[in-house]
């Protein structure tokens, strides 16, 4: 009996997703950059109180390619993100896009402090961004000196809370590593690279990890925007 692994990763099923069309040679950092180029100032996204333009998106993109490239940051190492739901998570997407990390943003406001820093550890996190009292025992513990502690961890970047913002520029706290370090190498341009690491809800047991490329993360969005005829002309 022949054994099989539980994947589809395989050099036939990556070629015929290329012919199908699921999958193209962009990554995601470069198509927003695309746009960037194209539409500038046309809105790229919101949270509930700032709206960033495709030219501020992929610029706070590339100051935290930057930052973590200058705090040591190689290609494939993770990058943790716990926080609200917020521009900074497709900020942190993106950067890891670029610079070939694996982002790993399924960090939710009802973990707590013990289960962030068990996931942290099992994934071997170099960095985490976190957010000024999110999570459900934020009140009584701190993720920063528990993430300090695990042996992977790098650096810590804490972020303050949406309302902060209200309509402000960012001051994100990345932005001064990435003044030490203006020469960033080219962006990583392989679609089928990891990029994304998400963790189901453990509810039926341990949170279990599930792999993403930039191409199996854009596969459904390109199905829909051509069934729904969503182009650049779409509101």
């Amino acid at each position: 009996m022949t054994n099989h692994l539980l994947t589809s990763l395989s050099r036939r099923r990556l070629e015929q997703h290329y012919r199908d069309g699921f999958w193209k040679g962009d990554t995601i950092y470069a198509l927003v950059a695309n746009q960037a180029k194209q539409t500038p100032d046309k809105f790229a996204i919101r949270d509930r109180s700032r709206r960033l333009t495709y030219r501020q998106l992929i610029q706070e993109a590339d100051v935290l390619a930057r930052a973590l490239q200058h705090r040591g940051v190689g290609p494939g190492q993770r990058v943790a993100v716990w926080v609200a739901s917020r521009v900074e998570v497709a900020v942190a997407v993106l950067a890891c896009s670029r610079n070939g990390y694996v982002c790993c943003p399924s960090l939710h406001r009802d973990h707590t402090v013990g289960d962030v820093g068990a996931l942290l550890s099992r994934v071997r996190a170099a960095v985490l961004i976190t957010q000024r009292g999110f999570g459900a025992d934020s009140d009584r513990k701190d993720i920063v000196g528990h993430a300090e502690a695990i042996p992977s961890i790098q650096h810590v970047y804490v972020l303050g809370s949406v309302d902060e913002h209200q309509g402000a520029p960012l001051a994100l706290p990345w932005s001064q590593d990435a003044a030490a370090e203006p020469n960033p190498t080219p962006p990583d341009n392989d679609p089928d690279s990891v990029v994304y690491l998400a963790f189901t809800s453990g509810t039926t047991g341990v949170p279990k990890g599930v792999m993403h490329t930039d191409n199996t993360l854009l596969a459904n969005a390109r199905t829909i925007s051509k069934d729904w005829s969503i182009d650049a002309t779409s509101n």
